[in-house]
């Protein structure tokens, strides 16, 4: 069995390691966990994400720190991982879209935009010279199918969602959704779980209620409803609004 020193030689380029393993793919992973924290959640009529507006320095201004980007007026975005990174893939899924709407005279899917995204991904892992995308793309949207969350991979995988999160802490929010998550959610509540669950890992010092109350205007989040089919922000007065009179608070379960 080989060992890590043996192993070292493996990780300088898009090769495999006899182990059949792509290193650049998996230090591509850990700068994805290192990302803030995003999730997205369907319910039976409305699509969500949220997404942690995280500050480096408090002399940063918060309002500059956009998490969710606006792919077209179906489809949403958020990332986690290397930002510059993330911003050349956003900034090519806004032009497959509009090429999209120009040659067809109608929007795309969202697999569509998610299947060429990940190809490119994928293409920067088997070529010399270049490294993979140190990012992962969390896309809700609304096509002809109805409501979409899919989550693409450094490796170029992608895979759709009824409920998913990425980031730092990803583990422990997808283990909590897993137990609280129903299909049935209304929007209202929807949003409240999703905000329950953000609080969990956000870094923030208080603890419980007071600490996801305090958390909230460090969240940015957006819906899509199945009504106007188009991507809605929420403010964070709706947001305090939401957590005030949602029921039943899951905080201080299990």
């Amino acid at each position: 069995m080989l060992t890590g020193m043996q192993d070292s030689g493996y990780d300088r380029g898009s090769l495999f390691s006899p182990q059949g393993r792509l290193f650049q793919v998996e230090y591509a992973s850990q700068a994805v966990a290192r990302g803030s924290t995003a999730l997205a959640l369907k319910t039976k009529e409305s699509v969500i994400m949220l997404a942690e507006r995280r500050l480096r320095t408090r002399l940063i201004d918060p309002s500059s720190i956009k998490k969710i980007f606006v792919i077209d007026d179906h489809v949403g975005v958020v990332a986690a991982g290397i930002s510059a990174d993330a911003r050349v893939l956003i900034e090519h899924a806004r032009q497959l879209s509009q090429i999209f709407r120009l040659t067809y005279g109608d929007r795309c899917s969202v697999e569509y935009i998610v299947r060429r995204l990940a190809n490119i991904k994928q293409s920067y892992t088997q070529y010399s010279g270049v490294r993979p995308f140190g990012v992962s793309l969390l896309i809700i949207g609304i096509d002809d199918g109805g409501l979409r969350i899919y989550n693409t991979e450094p490796s170029g995988a992608y895979w759709g969602y009824h409920a998913v999160a990425i980031g730092n802490g990803a583990n422990n929010v997808n283990r909590f959704l897993e137990q609280h998550y129903q299909e049935h959610l209304s929007h209202e509540k929807g949003i409240r779980l999703g905000l329950e669950a953000m609080a969990r890992v956000m870094s923030v010092e208080e603890e419980s209620a007071t600490r996801a109350e305090s958390s909230l205007k460090f969240i940015q989040a957006c819906y899509i409803h199945q009504d106007d089919q188009k991507i809605t922000f929420i403010s964070e007065e709706e947001l305090n609004e939401i957590w005030k009179n949602v029921e039943p608070p899951l905080i201080d379960g299990s």
